[in-house]
């Protein structure tokens, strides 16, 4: 079900967004696929499932919990406020997070995946990924060494790292990072943290 129509490339609003989020809670969320050509892509303001196919896509939230996946291409994906779902497909895409608590799932592919202000949520997938800190108490949950990950952080913000149980966490003034399952004896942190 479409809870409005297209009018050229972007989807005005037919109702307000009170009354779409409470379609949404009653049938879910309005799911679009986009072609295989590379297109930009702004969600409207409550909550969609947007996703795209081929092409070097540009996919942004607006408002409400949305879930952005960009697909084959080099794909930029950016969330807004909301509690989002950022996914990556099968090359190096770049992820952001918005306001909110989102997750960020990148793919196969050195991806690119930055979290926002909120308490974030990330899965690189296969590849050499860069996680980049903002702020809050993020959680990385497939960070792999033999892979090359890397967390970013501000450059000149200072840090401290510690072991908790199987994970390794990075403290710094604006939050915690979560590195779930990293022993902190074997992360080489004058590579593996890099300024961004």
């Amino acid at each position: 079900m479409a809870y409005r129509s297209p009018i050229g490339r972007r989807w005005p609003n037919a109702y307000t967004v009170n009354y779409l989020e409470a379609l949404v809670s009653i049938w879910a969320a309005e799911t679009q696929v986009f072609s295989d050509q590379s297109e930009q892509i702004i969600s409207g303001d409550y909550s969609e499932i947007i996703i795209a196919a081929g092409g070097e896509d540009l996919l942004f939230g607006a408002g409400g919990n949305d879930e952005l996946q960009g697909g084959r291409g080099f794909d930029l994906v950016r969330g807004g406020p909301g509690d989002d779902v950022v996914r990556g497909g099968k090359n190096g895409d770049q992820l952001y997070s918005g306001r909110g608590d989102d997750t960020l799932r990148g793919g196969r592919g050195h991806d690119q995946l930055a979290g926002g202000v909120g308490d974030d949520l990330y899965w690189g997938g296969p590849g050499a990924d860069l996680f980049r800190f903002t702020s809050g108490n993020d959680r990385v949950f497939d960070s792999n060494i033999a892979e090359s990950d890397c967390l970013g952080l501000e450059a000149g913000l200072s840090y401290s790292i510690a072991q908790q149980g199987n994970d390794m966490l990075v403290q710094t003034s604006l939050g915690t990072i979560t590195l779930i399952g990293i022993n902190a004896a074997e992360f080489d942190a004058d590579n593996q943290i890099v300024n961004i």
